[in-house]
């Protein structure tokens, strides 16, 4: 862009008397002021045998499908549990999940925190015959604890809990088969059984995983995946609120 400057006659200085000319600034013409600046080199992508890829196809571990971008097939039903405020069971591929909300109703439990807003209170549960892991017959192991903490997480920034003065929503999630992605399907379990209890929501929480496996980024991951990658992660989102 070119600036026109131009020298006008000269100005008395108020600090030192001394006759000085004065510099106008006048708007630049912009018609055809372009200038190309020169291109800079694309420096050479160095080959890296370990990066992550996430675009080249490979050979997944689970053989039910071909690509990594590939997800298992998911079915959702509402209503799954008499008796409960709202329910909804969840499978994606072999992975079984149920949950149950009641609520809300009075907090009546000792040694709660004092709040003015309501309260989620989620509870994870692998059944006896979910995977191969020995569990406590009665209460939680710490990956079940983890889940729930996890799982509520997610959740309460999607519930109005405001409009819940000193009252406690409950999540029973029961994990009844286990072949990877439980957190995405719990989330996404819970999430419909909180709307079919007609607990006001912001939004509706949908949650996905990947994982890393063989140097490739590959999506829903299955057990054996999950257990033979580098790493696996679990993403939630409120799609409404871009969050």
């Amino acid at each position: 862009m070119f600036v026109n400057v131009v020298c006008a006659t000269r100005l008395q200085s108020r600090s030192t008397g001394a006759n000085l000319p004065s510099i106008i600034i006048q708007r630049p013409n912009m018609q055809n002021c372009y200038y190309p600046l020169p291109a800079k080199p694309r420096l050479p992508v160095p080959a890296d045998d370990a990066a992550v890829s996430v675009t080249a196809p490979a050979k997944r571990l689970d053989a039910s499908r071909a690509s990594s971008d590939e997800m298992r097939r998911p079915f959702m039903q509402l209503a799954a549990v008499s008796g409960a405020a709202g329910s909804a069971y969840v499978e994606l591929g072999r992975t079984r999940v149920v949950c149950a909300v009641y609520g809300p109703r009075n907090d009546t439990r000792a040694r709660r925190e004092f709040s003015k807003d309501g309260q989620l209170v989620c509870d994870v549960k692998f059944a006896p015959f979910a995977d191969a892991v020995t569990r406590r017959e009665r209460g939680q192991d710490a990956d079940e604890l983890e889940l729930s903490t996890i799982v509520e997480q997610a959740l309460a920034p999607a519930v109005m809990l405001h409009k819940l003065p000193k009252c406690v929503v409950s999540i029973f999630v029961t994990v009844l088969e286990d072949d990877g992605g439980v957190l995405a399907a719990a989330i996404n379990c819970a999430s419909l059984a909180l709307a079919d209890a007609a607990v006001e929501m912001y939004d509706v929480v949908t949650a996905a995983s990947a994982g890393i496996v063989n140097s490739t980024v590959v999506l829903d991951p299955s057990r054996e995946e999950e257990q033979k990658g580098d790493g696996k992660l679990a993403l939630a989102y409120m799609p409404s609120m871009g969050r």
